[in-house]
């Protein structure tokens, strides 16, 4: 290491050591939070594992094709989350410096490499380690089968850490195997001869056919192989490339340091690609449909996101579908797929969002700021109208239901969901009297309530997907939520800056 690099490093070092009562505090935060609100969670998630609708769930015949999917689902989101943040990432300023000497990329990437594939390996082993032994506290299976599921999770997790690699190291490449990963999984599912030849079956999930000790080895050969392609993955990196990651993430963080949650997300929103040539603004007689076509347009500019976000509404239609034909409506599922469906919108709003962001200025197409809005409002309702009835026609063939018990509540969805968003897109910035402490003998409670303010749209969402569920056994719901979106939509539009 040259002198240079050192006395950088130094600098950098000694730049850091006056960040460290910001750390404490953050430390103090992550410690309280989760003491208070994760292990609250992990135990009612224990119990609804071991209730008898847990273990019938975990135990049936669906059980380990969902494993399967859900594999290769992660394997997908791995490579495409990589394109945008990848494991191998330093902060600018490092980044530069190392860059700027013969240091090897290996040793370089080689600390935030190894976080990131013991994050990623930590979370996949404890996933399979809690089904594992829930399955196990009801004599299910044998703790030789638990402790298989368990090495599985671990090879699942560095396969998936490797992915994400390849994802930052070959952006173009890993768009296109994530194609490939889709399409061979979908072939999977409707070709059971097919399924014992991909390692997303190789899971070894308890009880399946394909379990066992041969799979988990064959999974392990998997692992090693992409374990040994990791230098080659971190000497083709683009430096450009990673600095442009490395500035968003760190942007993206500040932002999100200061609880400004919308505008991380815009951190790493895409810029319009195809259809730049095609005239959004179409005059009509009709200010609707001029305004219609305009957001359409829009929404076709960055084909990516929306793909991304058509598929997302569609598996929260799916999963709305499933909440809706259970004997008694699921409401932990209408949950889940109310808070997809809140981030599945988004790339259907970039019309919506604009109007809201400029409302108060100069009124634009001769409206006023209300009926701006209302109008652009329309293009995001539809879509997710259609597309939510897709999914949950989808979701009444995969799982031989009726769909039309479901249908009368995916325009309630729709409607509420594109509102919530409106809601949350004027919100603003947190109020400085959140930052008030609270003492307590439990510690600050402050952290509660700037908790609340930046997920009172997730909150929301979820409580939407209850109201829809729920419409026709109790309606006082579904009226009680349009009555608190209401009112919170009018306080927060009387206060928009």
């Amino acid at each position: 290491m040259s002198m240079r690099l050192q006395a950088a490093l130094f600098v950098w070092a000694h730049r850091k050591d006056n960040a460290q009562h910001s750390t404490a505090y953050s430390l103090y935060t992550i410690i309280f939070v989760g003491l208070i609100v994760l292990l609250p969670v992990l135990y009612a998630l224990w119990m609804i594992a071991v209730s008898p609708e847990g273990i019938a769930a975990l135990t049936s015949s669906y059980a380990p094709t969902a494993t399967a999917h859900i594999i290769v689902g992660l394997w997908t989101c791995a490579l495409l989350i990589g394109r945008e943040r990848g494991p191998a990432l330093l902060p600018p300023v490092l980044l530069h410096v190392f860059a700027s000497s013969d240091i090897a990329r290996t040793r370089m990437f080689m600390k935030p490499v190894s976080r990131a594939f013991g994050g990623v390996v930590l979370a996949t082993t404890f996933m399979t380690s809690f089904v594992g032994c829930v399955l196990l506290s009801d004599n299910h299976i044998t703790l030789h089968d638990a402790i298989v599921f368990s090495c599985s999770g671990v090879l699942v997790g560095v396969v998936t850490a490797c992915a994400w690699l390849a994802g930052q190291a070959l952006p173009k490449v890993s768009g296109w195997t994530a194609l490939v990963l889709m399409m061979l999984a979908g072939t999977a599912a409707y070709v059971p001869a097919f399924r014992s030849a991909t390692p997303w079956w190789w899971g070894s999930y308890p009880g399946a056919d394909h379990s066992g000790d041969v799979s988990t080895v064959l999974l392990a050969l998997v692992a090693c192989v992409l374990l040994a392609f990791v230098p080659k993955l971190l000497n083709a990196m683009h430096i450009v490339r990673a600095l442009d990651q490395a500035h968003r993430w760190e942007t993206a963080t500040q932002r999100v340091i200061r609880l400004e949650m919308s505008a991380a997300a815009q951190t790493y929103q895409r810029h319009p690609t195809i259809a730049r040539k095609v005239h959004a603004l179409r005059p009509h007689s009709v200010v609707a449909t001029t305004l219609f076509v305009r957001d359409a347009v829009g929404a076709l500019r960055t084909p990516s996101r929306l793909i991304v976000g058509s598929i997302v509404v569609i598996s929260a239609g799916v999963l709305f579908g499933v909440a809706t034909h259970a004997t008694t409506p699921d409401l932990l599922v209408a949950g889940i797929a109310g808070i997809l469906l809140f981030f599945g919108v988004n790339p259907f709003m970039p019309g919506l969002t604009h109007a809201l962001h400029t409302a108060g200025g100069v009124s634009m197409y001769g409206l006023s700021d209300e009926s701006l809005v209302a109008q652009h409002a329309i293009f995001p309702t539809v879509t997710l109208t259609a597309l939510l009835i897709v999914g949950v026609c989808v979701g009444a063939f995969m799982f031989a239901g009726p769909m039309f018990s479901a249908l009368g509540g995916v325009l309630i969805l729709s409607t509420f969901t594109v509102l919530t968003r409106i809601i949350y897109t004027i919100k603003g910035p947190m109020p400085p009297v959140l930052l008030t402490p609270i003492p307590t003998p439990m510690g600050d409670m402050s952290v509660y309530a700037q908790a609340v303010w930046v997920c009172d749209g997730i909150i929301c969402a979820a409580l939407v997907g209850v109201a829809a569920v729920t419409f026709v056994q109790a309606p006082q719901i579904s009226i009680a939520v349009a009555v608190v979106l209401s009112a919170c939509g009018v306080m927060r539009w009387k206060n928009r800056r």
